[in-house]
């Protein structure tokens, strides 16, 4: 009886270990064939922090410390203002960067001359939205400049700096090829506005009550 015993013990222990051996084989098997994900392929490690979001710049991005661009762009519907702060690198080659982006859209570089304090270039603004100065503005890169921060540029090139609002096309060369102001109309409104503006920017405006008396010579220097 005991040797009996002893002999069904063995079989069992043996059966055991067949089977642990068994399973043993099966997860080691399991572990080779998984396939390996190396880190930076979506996998992030319990030691790594989150990474950092990425910025996209842009030209009309706020710098990384929080000083607003000196270029910036705002929309009036459909019309876009361009305003360019007193302290952009350099007035030359933001004017010719604007200069290239209306042309490859098929506009005209118009440039808005403002001042501090100025009633008549507040209700111009608020004029922009009306469907009159949106037809009437649709063909321009309209873009804001102080004459305050500005003025010796804009007299260098013949662009008076005594009434406001004044407006100056662009021409080619970067000289302004044409001149206006407010005076041109009566209440600073869309309805007596946009006819103007429309006519000027089409190079068709004839009578003025204030004539331009042209720009720079050949030998000075362009914005």
């Amino acid at each position: 009886m005991f040797g009996a015993r002893l002999a069904t013990m063995a079989v069992i222990s043996g059966a055991v270990a067949t089977a642990v051996s068994v399973l043993g084989v099966a997860y080691l098997a399991t572990i080779g064939s998984a396939p390996r994900t190396a880190p930076g392929d979506g996998t992030r490690l319990a030691s790594h922090r989150d990474p950092a979001v990425t910025i996209l710049s842009s030209a009309s991005d706020e710098a990384a410390d929080g000083v607003e661009s000196p270029v910036r762009e705002r929309r009036f519907r459909s019309l876009l203002v361009v305003d360019i702060a007193a302290d952009v690198s350099s007035l030359d080659d933001e004017l010719d960067r604007q200069r290239t982006l209306a042309d490859v859209s098929g506009q005209r570089l118009l440039l808005w001359l403002v001042v501090p304090d100025c009633k008549p270039c507040v209700s111009f603004e608020t004029a922009l939205p009306s469907s009159e100065m949106q037809q009437a503005l649709a063909k321009t890169r309209l873009v804001r400049l102080s004459a305050a921060d500005f003025g010796s540029e804009l007299a260098r090139v013949g662009i008076p700096v005594e009434a406001f609002p004044g407006f100056a096309l662009v021409g080619p060369n970067g000289h302004a090829s044409d001149y206006l102001h407010g005076g041109e109309w009566d209440a600073d409104v869309a309805q007596n506005i946009a006819p103007v503006l429309k006519s000027f920017v089409d190079g068709t405006y004839g009578h003025r009550r204030s004539p331009w008396r042209g720009g720079p010579h050949e030998d000075e220097t362009s914005i």
